[in-house]
This record gives C-alpha cells, structure tokens and sequence, in this order.
C-alpha cells in the first residue's frame, strides 16, 4: 500500500518498481528531453524484466511541474527567527558555555542545535565578525555583537515543537548573557511578538498542507535543500 526503498533480498517479489528522478535540484530542473530520455531508460529497464513502464507525471507535464515546484520554493520557504543583543558586545565563551548548559549541540556549520531524533529543530549563530562559532575565536577572546536563533520551516521535522523550544532557549541566553531577546521586526520581544509569531506559523503550515509537503520530510528537504 506504500512506496519503500528495495532490498537486497532475493525472497518474495514486488507489485511495481518505481524509479525516480528529482525533478528540481540546486542545478536546475528536468525539461521535456530529458524527461523523455529518463522514460526510455525506465522502459528498457521495464522490457527486461517483463513489465511496461508508465511516466509519472508523463514528459510533457515536467516543465509544467518544475514551474510549480519553484514557485512553491519561492513562496514557501519562510523562517522564524530572533536576536539576542546587549548594550555591549560579550564574549563568544561566554556564548558557548550558555549554549552548552542549555543542551545545545556543537555542528560541523559551527551553530549550536536543539536536535530530536538526529535532526535539527533551531540554531544559535554568532552576529558580529563571523557567522560561526569557531574554537579560534574563543581562544582569541572573540566578542560578539549578539546571536540569532531560529529555523526554516520548510526543513524542520517539528516546527511547533522548535518554536516553543526556541523561544525558551532565546530567554535563557539572554537571562544568561546579559542581553535582550528582539523579534524579527528587531523589536523586544513580547507576548505579542510570540503570538503573532505563533499565529504566523499556523498560516504556514496550513500553506504547506494545501501543497502537500510535510515540513522535514525527505521530499521537503530535496526541495528546499537543507
């Protein structure tokens, strides 16, 4: 009743075998000829093992459908985000050892994340001369100007989850670090900076829903990129 990736054992046999292509990558969009010559090959793949390929969606509809899905990509891909900032700047450890207390983990991309499952819900990067933590900059005595924290939707596994997670990590930083948390209108935060934020979430997910992405699933993340 759903799609799963084959194995490589040789028991049992399958219904249908599907074979995919990404029709909109960082690289560009399939167009009809390519689409054509990717039939042709699933049709000498079909011929072989005694079954008849059908495309889905056919040639002549994957430009029509790249156009869709960029425009989707345009529209669609918002975050929720805010800023913690002091009257002076303070100093990256210090902003390392507030990330680390709250459970923040180290990335390669030098943020610190709130992950579940392996996967990340937000992230803290420093504002000021680097837009990465870096051990160097602790040990040069780097300060900063503020951090940022926040998500993209598009590419998160639980957006509601992040955005109650975020703004609790956002108040504990600042608390810690001696600063204050603005919202995306660079504005202090207040309840109805959280509630507008909330509320705008809402719309989006319902927007994600109408084109039937799921916010973090493997096909938003081909699209939107990671």
């Amino acid at each position: 009743t759903a799609w799963q990736p084959m194995t490589g054992s040789k028991d049992g046999s399958y219904d249908s075998i599907a074979l995919s292509w990404r029709v909109v990558t960082e690289r560009g969009s399939i167009n009809r000829a390519a689409a054509d010559r990717l039939l042709e090959v699933a049709e000498g793949f079909a011929k072989g093992i005694g079954r008849k390929a059908v495309g889905v969606p056919i040639p002549a509809d994957v430009e029509i459908l790249a156009k869709d899905l960029r425009q989707i990509t345009e529209y669609l891909d918002a975050g929720i985000g805010a800023a913690i900032g002091g009257v002076r700047p303070f100093a990256e450890r210090d902003a390392w050892v507030a990330c680390s207390a709250l459970g923040l983990e180290y990335t390669p991309e030098g943020e610190f994340a709130w992950r579940a499952d392996d996967r990340v819900l937000f992230a803290v990067s420093p504002i000021g001369a680097s837009d990465r933590f870096s051990l160097a900059g602790v040990q040069a005595g780097n300060r900063l100007d503020g951090v940022s924290i926040g998500f993209r939707i598009a590419v998160c596994p639980d957006p509601v989850r992040a955005l109650d997670g975020m703004w609790h990590a956002a108040t504990t930083l600042a608390t810690r670090l001696g600063g204050t948390v603005f919202d995306d209108e660079e504005k202090p935060l207040t309840t109805s900076s959280t509630r507008r934020a909330a509320k705008d979430l809402k719309e989006a997910l319902t927007l994600f829903e109408r084109a039937q992405i799921v916010p973090g699933s493997v096909e938003a993340l081909a699209l939107f990129g990671t």
